[in-house]
């Protein structure tokens, strides 16, 4: 008989065994740990933050529902991160996915999450409501594009030093120098849009998808740190995160790659509200484009909408309107939203909190739109040319919002 339960301490080494086989080749030699340290390394908790479906002591498959707190302009929203869905190759075609998924997707809605996000095919996931949504910016440069940039002076140059070695033990990197590490992460800490870090875990998160994280010096100064993915021999290098000290500049930061590590190219997607960072990309790239970042399961949607439109008008102003949003579930139940912006105050609560006066100036009624949640996802939440019809009579400034998670922060 299958039994579902959740993970203990003690499942630690059938947990990676089972993640490490169902991935196979598509990991790297060291496996989950060295993947994800994060979750799988030597001192992360494996403890209740997994679903194990098992037969007679047997893991049959698994699924990771990680949380995590995401601060948005002081706004605090509970999320997951949902990963490592593993079915064991001899259980293939049992349902075990689907039990471990249904599972998990009643916890997440009975404990009370904002959102959940993870990665993966489309199809497969869009069952448990799953839409692939979010706004990510990607940046590509090359030496060209700094050789006829602005020249920086001396005093601004940067040099990158490793913030960690090689552990000698076949899963990344080790933090060997704590006072760069907490610079690092006191500088994360002032970050205004950024899923909360505890300075334990620090280090491994930025170590997880193989990344190698450098601190930024100038004149012997910390000023920031990046996070690089980066195969053996290559000229070129992904940036899996970058946090730099206010008037520090990307440019400075491209030409240190090249000066220190023979970076010649490569890719950045910084998230929406690093507004100086994305203004400058766009002024020395040589490309860009405009995608989707995750796979997003909106289960409060008056919380997350008023946190992603706050952030929104933090950088872009919402033009005054009143509307009325009704979405309804794969189950047929429907929760009407209202938002309401007027002379820049943004008001978004249940539709039964609307009170009677925000329609009295013109008696003019708000705006009433009806979606599905898999129909609301995609078009409130996603940059894209199509044009909605269903969102006709809605300010134009209102949407899409920026709903995004960073890359090292992902499962």
């Amino acid at each position: 008989m299958i039994k579902v339960r959740v993970s203990g301490e003690e499942d630690r080494e059938k947990l990676i065994a089972c993640a490490n086989g169902a991935f196979g080749d598509s990991i790297p030699e060291s496996g989950f740990p060295g993947l994800l340290p994060k979750l799988y390394g030597p001192e992360a908790r494996v403890g209740g933050n997994h679903l194990i479906a098992e037969e007679d002591g047997t893991f049959l498959g698994i699924v990771l529902a990680e949380p995590m707190e995401y601060r948005i302009l002081g706004e605090r929203l509970r999320i997951a991160g949902v990963g490592t869905v593993s079915v064991d190759g001899q259980a293939r075609g049992r349902g075990i996915m689907r039990l471990l998924m249904d599972e998990t997707v009643k916890r997440l809605k009975g404990e009370k999450y904002a959102f959940a996000f993870l990665g993966g095919q489309r199809q497969r996931y869009a069952y448990w409501g799953f839409e692939g949504c979010g706004t990510e910016m990607r940046f590509s440069w090359n030496q060209a594009n700094l050789k006829h940039g602005v020249q920086l002076p001396e005093s601004e140059r940067i040099e990158l030093v490793p913030m960690g070695t090689s552990s000698g033990e076949g899963v990344g990197l080790k933090e060997t120098d704590t006072g760069l590490t907490e610079a690092a992460w006191r500088m994360w800490q002032k970050e205004a849009v950024a899923v909360e870090r505890d300075r334990e875990r620090f280090f491994s998160i930025l170590c997880s998808w193989q990344g190698k994280p450098y601190a930024c010096m100038r004149q012997g100064r910390f000023v920031g740190y990046v996070v690089l993915s980066r195969e053996e021999g290559r000229d070129s290098a992904g940036i899996l995160e970058l946090v730099l000290e206010e008037g520090v500049s990307v440019t400075a930061l491209l030409r240190a790659l090249a000066d220190c590590l023979g970076i010649l190219q490569g890719t950045l997607k910084p998230g929406y509200a690093r507004q100086d960072m994305l203004r400058e990309l766009e002024e020395i790239c040589e490309g860009e484009s405009l995608g989707c970042g995750h796979r997003f399961l909106i289960l409060d949607w008056c919380l997350v909408l008023r946190a992603m439109m706050a952030l929104k008008q933090s950088s872009h102003p919402l033009e005054d309107g009143e509307a009325i949003l009704r979405i309804r579930d794969g189950e047929g139940r429907t929760e009407g939203i209202w938002i309401q912006v007027r002379e820049g105050c943004l008001r978004v609560a249940e539709e039964t909190e609307r009170k009677p006066a925000a329609t009295e100036e013109g008696g003019k009624e708000p705006v009433q739109v009806e979606f599905t949640a898999s129909q609301a996802v995609r078009m409130l939440f996603r940059s894209t040319q199509v044009h909605y019809k269903e969102l006709e009579g809605l300010p134009g400034s209102w949407f899409p919002l920026p709903l995004y998670v960073g890359e090292q922060d992902c499962c």
